[in-house]
């Protein structure tokens, strides 16, 4: 029942406020203080359990497939979108993430420089060339600090600092690599090789860089440097997770992933009563309306003459 007591201005607008961002309709209609505890009871809720794991407890589906392909993944995420905002941006994510656009590169557009601990896998009998541990690595499809394709054998410890340039060849555009530090704890000052960059949206917060090692005198391929730059918040919250990696978050916190990802399904379903409280008002039972009739009747006048 609808409270006609309490201004709702565009009850329209308002739903559509307290869809967007918890919170915001109430604001609108001036309800203050019951937009205050929507809004951070409600994000506070969604936020934690994004942030508690690593921001990809929120994982949208490809809507290129049917919805009978991915009905789990689309109930899960439809929960979610409730809480408005953030559940456009899985869908603007989803869409980066499966577009033709988002693929390993070659080129760069501005240099980067990144303090790192990575790995160097030096060529041998086990290592192939440069573009077959690109693909072990893109196979692997896992957080390469976590877990990597390539046996503990096969690598040494690496450490410095990586700069990058685009720079053009005869080509096209390319990168030029320079790599300061220690690798195998011997130091390394000078130039590198070929570069691939991992694709730039992918849930992981960071960013694979491979590097090949090359004579600078042979141009001879001596090993492949595995280093990694912090991906931009905004290229990996709410991006797609792959099964590979949701395998290895659930490896890393057990049962507090489903915890953590129950608490955005709630906050979504929360904020579809915020939303029914910004359309309709508040409300309230037969016998709660307050009366309308005067509280303090006018006292009687003088008894008529007789």
């Amino acid at each position: 029942m609808q409270n006609q007591l309490i201004p709702l201005k565009d009850r329209w607008l308002a739903l559509l406020l307290a869809w967007l961002v918890p919170g915001a309709g109430h604001f609108y209609q001036g309800r203050l203080f019951k937009g205050a505890v929507y809004s951070v009871c409600i994000l506070g809720l969604f936020l934690t359990g994004l942030a508690m794991a690593d921001w990809s407890t929120v994982n949208p589906p490809d809507f290129s497939q049917r919805f009978s392909d991915n009905k789990v993944l689309m109930l899960k995420y439809g929960a979610q979108m409730g809480v408005g905002a953030p559940g456009l941006w899985g869908i603007a994510q989803s869409r980066r993430f499966y577009s033709e656009d988002n693929h390993r590169l070659t080129s760069i557009s501005s240099p980067m420089t990144s303090n790192f601990e990575g790995w160097y896998l030096p060529y041998g009998s086990k290592q192939n060339d440069f573009h077959s541990i690109i693909y072990k690595f893109d196979s692997a499809d896992d957080d390469f600090k976590l877990k990597t394709p390539i046996e503990d054998g096969d690598k040494v410890p690496a450490a410095g600092t990586l700069e990058l340039k685009p720079i053009q060849l005869a080509s096209g555009p390319s990168i030029e690599a320079h790599f300061q530090g220690k690798i195998n704890g011997e130091d390394f000052n000078g130039a590198l090789g070929r570069v691939s960059i991992e694709k730039p949206v992918r849930s992981s917060s960071e960013r694979l860089i491979l590097v090949a090692v090359e004579d600078p005198q042979t141009q001879r391929y001596l090993g492949t440097l595995v280093a990694s730059m912090p991906r931009p918040l905004w290229n990996h919250v709410c991006s797609p997770i792959l099964s590979g990696e949701e395998h290895r978050m659930h490896g890393k916190y057990g049962n507090y992933l489903e915890i953590w990802s129950v608490c955005t399904w709630i906050a979504g379903l929360l904020n579809l009563l915020a939303m029914a409280d910004a359309f309709y008002g508040p409300a309230y039972g037969y016998g709660d309306k307050p009366s309308t009739s005067n509280p303090n009747p006018p006292p009687p006048g003088p008894a008529p003459a007789t």
